[in-house]
């Protein structure tokens, strides 16, 4: 018996996809968030390229990434000190048409912010487990599929980020596992804007053991 998170339905707030037009909002098509490591990088990777569609920002301490958003300067981001000490790599693709001068605005709409198009219940619990410290199942029977979309504050998802990188196996810096253990994780409560639920259970998972594997393979 293995400790889960499962999915469970609510009072369901998530929207079915429409095919009624809807207002065109300024966003990346896909954009990726992830604490940078510093350990090996040079001046010329650190701050904001772009190329052509490809929009990608190196190493910047979320503070810089908020003021650029937010078109202000970065003395005027007031948070906690984690803004300042921890650097992030974002990488995000822009939509058709778009420009530079609309990328701030699209900052704004990606920071703290999940959002999804035509996902199932099974591909939400899916993408929640990256974010947790343990597997997640839909326990929903909901078989169509919706369009999510809800937030979390800039330090909860600081915490996300970090867990979500500690699952990936990335090696973090003692002060970075100190703000996952102090930070507890919000996305259980976060989730109930959508009107579902997850609940700690413990139920059977499937899991492979390997009970004999050499580390170098044999001579074909």
């Amino acid at each position: 018996m293995k400790l889960l998170y499962a999915l469970a339905a609510g009072v369901l707030a998530l929207g079915p996809v429409s095919t009624q037009a809807q207002s065109p909002k300024v966003e990346f098509e896909v954009a990726s968030v992830r604490l940078a490591d510093m350990t090996q990088r040079d001046a010329v990777t650190v701050g904001l390229r772009m190329d052509g569609a490809q929009m990608r920002i190196g190493g910047l301490p979320m503070r810089d990434v908020l003021a650029m958003a937010y078109r202000v300067r970065a003395y005027q981001i007031s948070g906690p000190d984690w803004l300042s000490s921890e650097r992030f790599d974002i990488n995000a693709k822009l939509p058709a048409g778009a420009t530079a001068e609309q990328v701030p605005d699209m900052l704004q709409s990606l920071m703290g912010r999940f959002e999804g198009r035509k996902f199932t219940a099974q591909a939400i619990a899916l993408s929640l487990e990256r974010w947790m410290d343990r597997p997640v199942l839909d326990l929903t029977e909901l078989k169509g599929t919706y369009d999510l979309d809800f937030t979390v504050s800039p330090e909860d998802y600081q915490t996300l980020l970090i867990r979500a990188a500690v699952n990936a196996g990335v090696r973090l810096p003692p002060q970075a596992l100190q703000l996952l253990d102090n930070g507890g994780n919000a996305l259980p409560d976060a989730v109930e804007q959508l009107g579902l639920k997850m609940e700690s259970r413990r139920m059977p998972v499937d899991v492979i053991v390997i009970d004999q594997m050499r580390k170098a393979p044999t001579d074909n």
